[in-house]
């Protein structure tokens, strides 16, 4: 398990360095205002892109949605119209938080980001089917 308490939050380290190196995800992170990896995600993206598991246990803030989102870049592969992954959350909030961090990081990538989430008249489910392809979905 990974565990991050420490006060000092980001690395000196480039993305580039701990592994991310595709340009359109480097400038998406920057246009999101994000030019160094947090020190939980330092450890945990090289771990997760040899297909390794980890249990990550780090404060709020402390990057942990880009940890697990950003080693996907590795396996997803946007020609392929077929759901690839599933991010389950627990609640809506949570679900509403990895959909906006998603969208933004892979915007231009030809990667589809879908929320569904249980109970809610947002927007009706059949509607959004047809995006389920070529889609990274998360849902509670």
């Amino acid at each position: 398990m990974l565990k991050e308490a420490s006060l000092a939050l980001f690395t000196t380290k480039s993305f580039e360095e701990i592994g991310i190196t595709q340009p359109i995800i480097i400038s998406n992170l920057a246009k999101m205002g994000i030019f160094h990896p947090t020190k939980i995600q330092e450890k945990s993206i090289p771990i997760l892109q040899s297909n390794g598991n980890i249990v990550i246990q780090a404060l709020t803030g402390s990057g942990k949605t880009l940890a697990f989102l950003l080693p996907l870049l590795d396996v997803i592969q946007p020609e392929n119209k077929k759901v690839q992954c599933i991010i389950m959350a627990p609640s809506r909030e949570l679900v509403t938080q990895i959909g906006l961090v998603a969208t933004s990081l892979f915007e231009g990538t030809g990667i589809n980001i879908v929320s569904i989430i249980g109970n809610t008249a947002y927007r009706p489910l059949p509607t959004r089917l047809p995006l389920l392809t070529r889609s990274l979905c998360r849902w509670s």
